[in-house]
């Protein structure tokens, strides 16, 4: 969407507030036009439908997690006191101080347990980003790191495109993905394809920002 707004093929476009607030920080040629409301929407890990155990298990993680407080934590870390510094440099990893560098996310390893491919996009800063360095950061990297902590799992990270993101999983490149859903009532969900079931949401939203580019 950035690329073609950058482009001029469209006039703005609309963003999550943490995201939208994210660019403006980083970016100042974009400015706000509106704020709306298009009902809930919530970040997800996305299984497919005979991974029910694996399923099972992260829900159980992810829901002792929201009841003792880590999510909202990370949220307040990670979201909405990020970024300290907003140069461009910090934001995407280039010239990283040795203090970043060892404040990184970092996950713990156990030995002889299972390891689980987990597909990463980057594309929703600074929930999901892929810095120069080809290294995964942000929310949801911190939320990952949290559950193969508790599941005692060895997280491993796989960079793919958002429109790979199915074919990642249900040809076992992957066995977790990144996905949301929009208000999670409705019976039906455009956007989740037959093969993937959802977790129990890790973030909430509600409200969304149009930006454009600065008069």
């Amino acid at each position: 969407m950035q690329m073609a707004l950058n482009r001029g093929e469209i006039d703005e476009i609309i963003l999550p507030d943490f995201v939208a607030e994210y660019l403006l920080r980083v970016d100042n040629s974009y400015e706000p036009s509106c704020i709306s409301s298009s009902g809930i929407m919530n970040l997800c890990f996305g299984f497919t439908k005979d991974n029910v155990v694996l399923l099972n298990r992260w829900n159980a993680a992810l829901i002792s997690m929201r009841n003792d407080f880590t999510l909202a934590g990370f949220e307040q870390k990670y979201i909405k006191n990020f970024p300290e510094d907003t140069s461009y440099d910090y934001i995407y990893g280039i010239n990283r101080t040795k203090r970043d560098k060892e404040n990184a996310i970092k996950f713990e390893r156990f030995k002889d347990a299972p390891t689980i491919n987990v597909a990463v996009t980057g594309d929703l800063p600074p929930v999901d980003f892929v810095g120069v360095d080809g290294m995964p950061a942000g929310y949801s990297t911190a939320v990952l790191a949290e559950i193969g902590r508790r599941l005692r799992v060895n997280i491993n990270l796989v960079n793919v495109s958002a429109g790979a993101r199915t074919a990642a999983l249900v040809s076992g490149r992957a066995d977790v993905v990144f996905w949301y859903e929009v208000n999670k009532s409705l019976e039906f969900q455009p956007d989740v394809p037959d093969e993937i079931i959802l977790s129990e949401p890790y973030l909430k939203w509600d409200k969304f920002i149009h930006v454009r580019f600065s008069e």
